[in-house]
């Protein structure tokens, strides 16, 4: 038979195969269209969304070995460099110059400038134990596309991210893989034995795809080709070895073996070049959380690019993480989290990490307060995404950053739906776990009520300290208003009437700030009703408080967080009459006049619209009967006022304006 030479084209590039006789020409092309077909499929396979390897302790290590870590100069070493069990001296060709980071011994017989740290070393080494157990671990089992794919050799294909299986060695030669996917796709590669990289074969990276979320978990040894280049982490039950020139953008952790450089090798700690989540910051106080676990969860690394500008971050316990006086006492991001933060300008947090499956991410909630995170990628309503929780009665109540609130016992949501990037302040009765739904679901809240005050309006941003309270007024009037005041009469909350009910969010004193506007812990507060189309004050009578979320009855006082629940009703005889004020508006004077009922203690003060204080006009006893005071302008701006009368604790309102 006559020897041909037979071309390949495929992906742009000519294939020629040699010395091969006619006959065996059907078996050749079949192979190659088989090769042909498994590139196609794998470079259209949907991507499957899997969890990060958690590397723990071993994360800042770029070389960690059990016998020996051997280079030949000149090397460039960007990351920390450990060995263990074996003795430092097994160190050998550093110099002290390559090598951006610490290394690593557990003696001193290790080369110049090392350190000793067996404790971390003996901690690591267990670590790439169960990191690479887990990756061992991981199922379901690969199949189609997944399980061995080019048989063996990925040289030439497109790999989406997901979990891959090598039932025998696997190999990269011949051509670049490339793995293509967002910045949170990741890939874990299950090879039983060994991995064979080929001299000058590159693992490219598209469309996002980073190489700290790159695994190969390898049952033998690692070969790396010379000039080759290599992405993602290599954890190798025995040995890893690079030769002349090769380049890593990853880890080469090798349990009981060694890490053997030719000269010129270069290694280098991946970087995560771009977010997979953008929180927004507000000036002042924020509660905050995230849909991805971050890949360095320690908080200096997740606030790394805002470290000069936060100034703290609380967790659900009361730890801190204060950069400025180096304070960690948080220390990792817990994904399952909300986090108070304050930062003195608006400012956006960069999360670098991989996305969570909320169907298998549960968040454990201890009975009482828990600070959470909403783990999902899009917005949902409150009554869908916490079902689990309320079907059985245990939700009593969640706030937002804003005070507003979801209260499944009476249907009332003015949280509207639960967002990304944010956190929430949840009670429950009982320790729980809450799931929530999967990523694709969304629906919007049908029972949103959000109506704003108009007249009332407090004159001060979040404090990041709050209570809130369920009030119901008896024979009250929609879109009438209710306002809460401190000792010093400053409006620290208010809300609308709506079927007889209003939801306040009660603001207290802002401790980051000093700040002495709001209310004080344990202050006795009063509530005061505001007829919206009469403009004025009226009477009620307080029937009840009770805390909600344990039902005793309760002072009305400022508690940091408490859920109050109040009943209250319109009082038909009030204790003032024929209330006027004239001239109104006025340029330099005008005069109060109404009738009081019975002798009581009384005071008059003028406000301005955002709450503050202007003057005390009379404070003492009135008498039974007709009452006139005379409210002198000349030293007030032109503008609008509330002037309120308060007497035996019942107060009065009349709007005012000076006109200059």
């Amino acid at each position: 038979m006559k020897a041909v030479e037979i071309e390949f084209f495929t992906r742009g590039k000519q294939m020629k195969i040699f010395k091969k006789n006619i006959a065996g020409f059907s078996n050749l092309t079949s192979r190659f269209m088989g090769i042909i077909l498994v590139a196609i499929v794998m470079s259209t396979s949907m991507a499957i969304s899997i969890p990060i390897l958690n590397l723990r302790s071993t994360e800042n290590f770029v070389i960690l070995a059990g016998s020996t870590v051997t280079v030949i100069p000149p090397a460039m070493i960007t990351g920390d460099v450990g060995l263990s069990p074996a003795a430092g001296s097994y160190i050998t060709g550093f110099d002290g110059s390559d090598v951006a980071g610490i290394l690593y011994v557990v003696d001193a017989s290790g080369p110049a400038g090392s350190v000793i740290n067996s404790t971390l070393l003996t901690t690591a080494k267990g670590d790439i134990t169960i990191a690479y157990n887990d990756a061992a671990g991981r199922t379901p089992i690969p199949t189609g596309p997944f399980l061995n794919p080019g048989n063996g050799n990925i040289g030439g294909l497109t790999l989406v991210g997901g979990l891959y299986k090598f039932t025998s060695s696997a190999a990269i030669t011949g051509s670049d893989v490339t793995l293509t996917g967002n910045p949170s796709d990741v890939w874990i590669f299950q090879i039983t034995s060994s991995l064979n990289v080929g001299s000058g074969i590159k693992v490219i990276l598209s469309g996002g795809a980073q190489a700290s979320n790159i695994f190969w978990q390898v049952g033998s040894s690692a070969t790396m080709g010379s000039y080759s280049v290599m992405k993602g982490t290599i954890l190798a039950d025995q040995s890893i070895s690079f030769s002349t020139g090769a380049k890593i953008d990853g880890r080469a952790l090798a349990f009981t073996g060694a890490v053997t450089m030719g000269s010129s090798v270069t290694t280098t700690k991946p970087v995560l070049t771009q977010p997979v989540q953008l929180i927004n910051l507000i000036g002042g106080w924020n509660l905050i959380s995230s849909f991805a676990r971050p890949s360095y969860p320690n908080m200096n690394d997740v606030w790394s690019e805002l470290i000069n500008d936060v100034v703290v971050v609380k967790n659900n316990t009361g730890k801190v993480f204060i950069p400025k006086y180096e304070i960690n006492e948080i220390g990792n991001w817990d994904v399952t989290q909300g986090y108070k933060v304050y930062i003195p300008k608006y400012k956006t947090l960069k999360i670098y990490g991989n996305k969570v499956n909320p169907l298998v991410t549960p968040i454990h909630l201890y009975s009482g307060w828990n600070m959470l995170a909403y783990l999902r990628t899009n917005a949902m309503d409150c009554e869908t995404a916490l079902a689990r929780i309320t079907d059985n009665g245990n939700l009593k109540v969640m706030k937002n950053n804003a005070g507003a609130v979801y209260i499944p016992q009476y249907n009332i949501n003015n949280i509207g739906n639960m967002i990304p990037g944010q956190g929430y302040m949840m009670y429950v009765t009982n320790s729980d776990n809450l799931i929530y739904p999967a990523n694709p679901l969304s629906k919007n809240s049908s029972n949103f009520q959000n109506s704003k005050p108009q007249c009332l309006i407090i004159g001060f941003d979040n404090t990041g300290n709050n209570a809130s309270a369920l009030v119901r007024i008896e024979g009250s009037s929609n879109f009438d208003e209710l306002g809460i005041y401190n000792q010093r009469s400053q409006l620290i909350g208010s809300g609308v009437i709506q079927n007889e009910i209003a939801t306040i969010t009660i603001w207290g004193n802002d401790i980051e700030n000093d700040m002495q506007d709001a209310g004080d812990e344990g202050e006795l507060l009063e509530m005061r009703y505001f007829n919206i189309i009469k403009q004025r004050f009226e009477d009620i009578t307080i029937q009840n408080v009770k805390n909600l979320v344990v039902g005793n009855n309760e002072e009305f006082t400022y508690r940091k967080d408490i859920v109050y629940e109040i009943f209250g009703k319109m009082n038909v005889n009030s204790s003032i009459s024929e209330m006027k004020v004239q001239p109104n508006p006025f340029y330099d004077a005008t005069k109060i006049e109404f009738f009081n009922i019975n002798e009581c203690k009384g005071k008059i003060e003028l406000f301005n619209t955002n709450g503050a204080k202007i003057r005390t006009i009379y404070e003492g006893i009135m008498k039974a009967g007709n009452q006139s005071f005379d409210l002198n302008a000349n030293q007030l701006p032109s503008g609008e006022y509330n002037l309120i009368i308060n007497l035996s604790g019942k107060s009065y309102l009349e709007k005012i304006v000076i006109a200059k």
